[in-house]
Order: structure tokens, then sequence, then C-alpha cells
């Protein structure tokens, strides 16, 4: 069974210095349409980084435990973490770092590009 699938990092503007990392198969942005559909949740998440990775549980266990020891971890059993998004980005890519990125095709790494630019030019105005 294919375990390629997105680490993915979630920000809640109700959620002040906390981000949810995990992990999917499909794609980011369903995940955090979905978490944002229950009741319990006062606004949506929204999807600030992903990356593709040939094995998702192993790189989404990596960068739980790189958090955890750091002790961001705000629950042992659950995967928010108190950090600003960035750290929660920089840890994402220590995983890209050790694991790679999957690249299904070289159209999926321009959209992966595209994604942090945006991302990158949203940061800038604030």
């Amino acid at each position: 069974m294919s375990d390629n699938g997105y680490v993915y990092v979630l920000m809640n503007p109700s959620l002040q210095n906390m981000v949810k990392i995990g992990k999917t198969t499909r794609e980011p942005e369903e995940r955090a349409k979905e978490l944002s559909s229950v009741t319990g949740v006062p606004t949506p998440f929204i999807v600030v980084y992903s990356c593709m990775f040939e094995s998702c549980s192993d790189a989404e266990t990596f960068v739980h435990t790189y958090l955890e020891t750091k002790g961001f971890r705000a629950a042992s059993n659950r995967e928010f973490f108190e950090i600003p998004i960035n750290i929660g980005i920089d840890a994402v890519i220590k995983a890209k770092e050790h694991f790679g990125e999957f690249i299904i095709n070289d159209n999926a790494k321009e959209d992966s590009l595209k994604g942090e630019e945006i991302l990158t030019n949203q940061f800038e105005n604030f």
C-alpha cells in the first residue's frame, strides 16, 4: 500500500501561536476543509505549507518527534504545537531535507513553488 502523501502545516486565526501539523494522502486543502467543518472550531483552518513525501507517515513522525523534543507539543495525543508558523514550516523543511521531497511530475513541483511564492507574498503584507 502506498504511503505517498503530504505533511501539512495548518493555522487557524482563532488559535494564536498554535499550528496543526499532520499528514494526508489527499490534497491538504481537502483536509483543512474537513477539519474546519466541525462545529467546535470557530474559524477555518488555512494551509500555510505542505510538502509531498514518499512516506508521509515517516515524515510526519520525524516532524512531530523533532518538535516534541523541543517541548512544543500541546498534548501528546494531539497534532497541535505551540509555535509560530515559521517554526512549523521549518520543521517540515527539515523533514524534506532528511527524506527528500516526492515529486509526481514537473508540474507538481512548479505548483509547489507557486504556493510557496503566494505564501511569501501574503506574509510580506503583514
